[in-house]
C-alpha cells in the first residue's frame, strides 16, 4: 500500500485498538485498527551492468 494513498495517510502512526478516520473520494469511513505489522520485502539490489553495450548484443 503506498504511504500516499488516503487509506495510507489515514493509517500513518496508527497502533492497535485505535480508530481511524479515512477520508477518500468515496466518502468518509471510521475504521478500527486491529494489528500493525511490519514484514521484510526481499528486494534485489540494484547492479550496473558490466558493459552496457553488451546488453545491446
Amino acid at each position: 500500500m503506498s504511504w500516499a494513498s488516503p487509506l495510507g495517510r489515514a493509517l500513518t502512526g496508527a497502533a492497535p485498538d485505535d480508530e481511524i478516520i479515512l477520508r477518500a473520494p468515496g466518502g468518509t469511513e471510521t475504521l478500527a485498527v486491529l494489528e500493525v505489522r511490519y514484514e521484510p520485502i526481499s528486494v534485489e539490489p540494484f547492479r550496473e551492468p558490466s558493459n552496457p553495450i553488451d546488453r545491446l548484443r
